[in-house]
């Protein structure tokens, strides 16, 4: 992968009330008739309330422009892998003693890496969590992970991005490798910059963690650039609000109702037009 010259991002530093040092927020400076709640800061510049905007192509005025990195999740966001990973969970249950579970009792493996969800969940030892992660792997990394489809809008909306001025970041919970497999697959891997993800040890697991490796390894530095994550899950809206960047939540990926909302994403969006419309393409 050869990545797009990255001699365009500039160092950015706030402005106005913003903490100098800080990233430009991608939310609407002032509140208007499409903002679902009014943003405030109090003395210190901190955000006292979020605005979460669900946003159509037709609101010219939530568009913020386009920030100087752009980072994107992978599953429930670009593509809709739940046919293979369903498959490959469902697979690997038994090594561990767990049941067949239901479509609806399996989503809670999406999102969250493997290990959180079999420990914080179901309360499995090291061991079990090792045990299903290689049963999991040989079934998944077999062809599993190639049992996907692009959502609609989501391959033009990347070679958009990819030839915008931003830089490019996949920031996924999945291996590396893994990830690098899918957008080759997806024809996809041209377009970005880095991926960033997981290693096959389970090093990098946490969303700040994936997002971090991303920004360093494209020689930027968090404080001073402006960036936008897009995702489908509440991982991906805490990761981007660590570091200060703005939050764009999709509604077609693998989140539960309200989950979004209620985890403060900036932009709610139902289409890619509407991440178009945000971020200025």
């Amino acid at each position: 992968m050869t990545p797009k010259s990255l001699g365009h991002i500039q160092p950015r530093r706030s402005q106005g009330s913003q903490t100098e040092g800080s990233c430009r927020p991608l939310v609407s400076p002032e509140p208007t008739r499409h903002c679902c709640c009014v943003v405030q800061r109090n003395p210190s510049g901190i955000f006292a309330h979020r605005a979460v905007w669900v946003v159509q192509p037709c609101w010219e005025d939530a568009r913020v422009g386009t920030p100087d990195v752009i980072l994107c999740d992978l599953d429930g966001t670009i593509t809709d892998s739940i046919p293979g990973i369903y498959r490959c969970l469902r697979h690997a249950l038994p090594v561990i003693g767990l049941p067949d579970m239901s479509d609806e009792q399996l989503r809670a493996f999406l999102g969250p890496p493997l290990h959180y969800t079999l420990k914080e969940v179901y309360s499995k030892s090291d061991d079990d969590v090792a045990a299903f992660v290689t049963s999991y792997r040989a079934e998944y990394f077999g062809g599993g992970e190639y049992e996907f489809e692009v959502f609609p809008g989501m391959a033009e909306l990347i070679a958009d991005i990819g030839a915008s001025p931003a830089a490019l970041v996949l920031a996924t919970a999945k291996p590396i490798e893994s990830a690098t497999r899918v957008l080759i697959k997806a024809g996809l891997l041209e377009f970005f910059d880095f991926v960033s993800g997981s290693e096959l040890d389970l090093l990098r697991q946490d969303k700040p963690s994936v997002i971090a490796h991303g920004l360093e390894s494209i020689g930027v530095d968090a404080s001073q650039v402006s960036a936008v994550m897009i995702g489908d899950r509440k991982e991906d809206v805490a990761g981007a609000h660590h570091f200060g960047f703005g939050a764009i939540g999709v509604l077609w990926g693998y989140s539960d109702e309200g989950e979004l909302v209620g985890a403060g994403a900036d932009h709610v969006v139902s289409s890619t037009d509407g991440i178009r419309s945000v971020i200025g393409l």
